[in-house]
């Protein structure tokens, strides 16, 4: 597809040159293409800081949208899922659905496959979050539909490992079990570390589910080295808070309690306020099983205002988009207001200028009927 869009703007380029002229056009271009070569290049770099670092990949894809819109091109699109990606670690689901769906909608437009089925992945993790498993497996069976139409081995192994996880909280566990291996086989032949590492951790919390702890905590461990290596906090955080589960399972509440709070403090730097809330949850069922209830009562505490604090900067955000809007309304009308003060003085100073010429215009026929 871009081949083909690459294509159309060389013969939009050699109409424009037929008509405006060969050095003004060419110097245009060429600024058009370092244009749109740095917007593509900053969207991927937005793309891969979004999982670790949602708050900045929000701030820095805000700001490039309003210049990705004017290209009217597949750019915008990849934007917009950008954008998706950063309000679904945020637990913003609203505006991550929206915007999810423009980012579909450009996708279809332009006939980017790749960033459609990202985006449908992404609307599937969305319901994922929200515990609506049911469109969630509807989307991510559509999505390994797309990938294996288009023969990508990546995205289909990460569809895999999606719907997997679906089956997995529907309690399919051989089912959940069988499409981890599918995932396995294909990030294995194609040598994606971070899909298999993802395929492990979600190996062993079958395990731990089967009561089977000591499999389950090898799975764990050879997921956080290699979620470690590539420096991927976002999995060695979800890794940390499976083994914090495991071992609570286990009766082991001292080394749950360790890695729950290796978890926090990766969650409470990057900014993972879905993952943080979640890990406070379990803090409070740690201090439960050792009867520790004040500890458990502090930890709730804690849960309660992240998610308050969500919550306010969720209404704050709200707040602000209506009071923009409401500024912008009173500015529109002021320069509307303004507008029709200029037309009625126009109209006053027309009539003016037309008097005298009709005067003029009377006083020399009445000239000529004299003479």
């Amino acid at each position: 597809m871009r081949r083909f869009l690459h294509i159309a703007y060389i013969i939009l380029c050699i109409t424009t040159i037929m008509c405006t002229g060969p050095d003004k056009n060419i110097s245009e271009n060429a600024d058009r293409k370092t244009s749109i070569s740095s917007l593509e290049v900053q969207i991927e770099e937005v793309e891969e800081i979004a999982e670790s670092h949602p708050d900045s990949a929000l701030t820095l894809i805000n700001q490039l949208i309003p210049q990705v819109s004017s290209l009217e091109n597949e750019l915008l699109g990849k934007a917009y899922f950008a954008q998706a990606v950063a309000y679904s670690l945020l637990a913003e689901y609203e505006k991550a659905t929206a915007t999810t769906y423009s980012a579909i909608k450009e996708a279809e437009v332009h006939g980017d496959s790749l960033t459609l089925i990202d985006s449908y992945n992404n609307l599937g993790i969305i319901y994922f979050y929200q515990d609506d498993y049911p469109n969630a497996r509807d989307i991510f069976k559509q999505v390994i539909t797309l990938s294996t139409q288009l023969k990508d081995s990546s995205r289909l192994g990460h569809a895999l490992n999606n719907l997997g996880m679906i089956e997995g909280y529907e309690g399919n566990t051989d089912t959940e079990l069988e499409l981890y291996k599918k995932a396995s086989t294909i990030f294995s032949s194609i040598n994606e570390i971070q899909g298999l590492g993802n395929i492990i951790l979600n190996t062993g919390t079958v395990y731990t589910v089967m009561q089977e702890y000591e499999r389950a905590d090898n799975y764990y461990d050879s997921a956080q080295a290699i979620f470690e290596e590539l420096g991927y906090a976002s999995g060695v955080q979800n890794t940390l808070l499976s083994k914090a589960e495991n071992f609570l399972e286990m009766g082991s509440s001292l080394r749950a309690r360790q890695h729950a709070l290796q978890a926090l403090e990766i969650a409470q730097e990057n900014g993972f306020l879905h993952d943080e809330t979640y890990t406070y949850e379990l803090l409070v069922k740690i201090e439960e099983s050792e009867e520790n209830y004040s500890g458990a009562f502090g930890y709730l505490n804690d849960y309660w205002n992240k998610k308050e604090e969500i919550f306010n900067s969720e209404r704050t955000k709200q707040i602000d988009e209506l009071n923009m809007k409401y500024q912008t309304s009173q500015k529109e009308k002021e320069i509307l207001q303004a507008r029709l003060e200029i037309d009625i003085r126009k109209r006053q100073r027309s009539r003016s200028y037309k008097r005298p010429s009709y005067y003029l215009f009377h006083q020399t026929e009445e000239q000529a009927e004299t003479e």
